[in-house]
């Protein structure tokens, strides 16, 4: 079940994701393109996982998935399939400190 502020995440866009010392997202948000780091919110729900080619949010006991609207199909040759292995990356208390960043 998702909380009535479902809406808010029904008008984002995802256009791409970046990883490394400080994981995040590309999304248009109301109009506005913007860049969201692993741990921002939008209203009340919580940018908290990364993967290749999606995100989750969560807002209390509620998650949601985006998805990229452009993403490869699934992997049909052997480098495709490695880049497919590409790690999920879960926002933590550990990873928000080796970014330099206080939450």
């Amino acid at each position: 079940m998702e909380s009535g502020a479902t809406g808010v995440l029904d008008a984002v866009i995802l256009h791409g994701v970046y990883t490394g010392a400080k994981p995040g997202i590309i999304i248009t948000y109301k109009g506005e393109r913007r860049r969201l780091l692993l741990g921002d919110s939008i209203e009340n729900w919580e940018f908290t996982l990364i993967s290749p080619d999606s995100v989750v949010f969560e807002s209390g006991d509620d998650s949601r998935t985006l998805s990229l609207e452009h993403a490869l199909p699934p992997a049909t040759t052997k480098k495709r399939a490695r880049d497919k292995k590409a790690p999920r990356i879960r926002r933590t208390k550990d990873n928000l400190k080796q970014a330099g960043e206080k939450k």
